[in-house]
């Protein structure tokens, strides 16, 4: 079942016109790097276009760019399946976790891979252009083409994939996968910002912890000659190594983590879908709040001066105190109902 997970995702994302767009992207990008000085991260200067330092540089961000095309691949391999609301199918068989996650996590990896073979790729083909400056430009050296890719590039698609892949598995939402990329740049450059300021001469220990690398290769570096960038590779030892082994195990944390906390259910995974829809539904039915202030009628004092008016006063059957001057000695009807409007006024006067 492993194998069948891990051949349908890679024949799915051979078939997907993005794969080849994102692969064409690089190819062209470290083509101009080396065939148009102007357009790399190099600049005029002694130092080869398409050397070991160049190689670096060029690997370390493209590789921090190429985040959130790493996380577009990783996010959407485990956050498919909820979306076309497939999952329901594929959990009612009998399928591991190892052979279901693993399965889509080998199959993105495999793809992101060759994605960023275009690095080497570009940058190789960029040495034949005809226009470029070949006084910078040393013979094709492929074994440290693919020196550079083995410790720079595949580590870092190994460490970023699994943490995107981590994250697009536990929430499953489509916004959080496609912003995670963009949080990484911001929340690295303020980090890198932070480390600059300081201006330390000690870099070993912000070299080691660097996620990405661009403070890593500068600190590897910052001692070099010309002659010593235009030739030695980048060594794997001392602060370089341990950064790849922080950063490695960092990952293979995350693949653990997915593995330990994926729950391998279709309940477990709507449980917090059915909860909202329950919510929605209780509230929904509810019977409406009773509205007080349209059960009484509002009143005032001119309504009621003109119901007594209407009412009683002038037909009479209301007495008050002053519409009799003695009991045994009552008004006419007619000063009877002048006397009580008048004390009606004099009433609502005092209100």
């Amino acid at each position: 079942m492993f194998l069948d997970f891990l051949f349908f995702e890679i024949k799915l994302r051979l078939k997907s016109i993005s794969t080849y767009c994102y692969f064409g992207l690089w190819v062209l990008l470290t083509f101009l790097c080396v065939a148009a000085e102007d357009f790399g991260p190099l600049g005029p200067g002694k130092i080869l276009l398409n050397g070991p330092f160049a190689t670096q540089l060029m690997d370390f961000q493209f590789s921090f760019f190429g985040a959130i095309v790493i996380a577009a691949i990783f996010g959407t391999s485990i956050l498919r399946d909820f979306q076309r609301d497939t999952y329901q199918m594929i959990f009612t068989k009998p399928i591991s976790k190892f052979a279901y996650l693993g399965g889509r996590w080998a199959g993105s990896l495999i793809t992101t891979l060759l994605v960023f073979s275009g690095l080497p790729l570009g940058e190789l083909l960029g040495s034949f252009a005809p226009w470029a400056d070949h006084t910078r430009i040393a013979p094709v050296d492929v074994p440290m083409l693919a020196y550079h890719y083995a410790v720079i590039v595949a580590p870092q698609i190994f460490f970023l994939g699994t943490i995107f892949f981590l994250v697009a598995a536990l929430t499953r939402r489509v916004i959080v996968v496609y912003l995670q990329g963009a949080a990484l740049y911001a929340i690295y450059f303020m980090g890198l910002v932070a480390v600059q300021q300081t201006r330390s001469l000690k870099p070993f220990w912000p070299a080691v912890f660097d996620p990405i690398g661009l403070l890593l290769g500068g600190s590897v570096a910052r001692y070099w000659t010309v002659a010593e960038r235009n030739t030695l590779w980048i060594p794997l030892k001392d602060m370089f190594l341990w950064n790849r082994v922080v950063w490695g195990s960092a990952g293979l944390i995350a693949l653990a983590a997915v593995f330990f906390f994926f729950p391998m259910s279709a309940e477990a995974l709507t449980a917090r879908r059915y909860r909202k829809l329950k919510k929605t539904e209780q509230e929904s039915t509810a019977p409406a709040a009773p509205r007080f202030h349209h059960l009484l009628p509002q009143v005032s004092y001119p309504n009621l001066f003109s119901q007594y008016l209407s009412r009683d006063t002038l037909l009479g059957h209301h007495t008050c105190n002053g519409c009799y001057l003695h009991a045994e000695r009552p008004l006419c009807r007619q000063h009877q109902r002048i006397q009580c409007m008048a004390c009606h006024l004099l009433h609502v006067a005092g209100h």
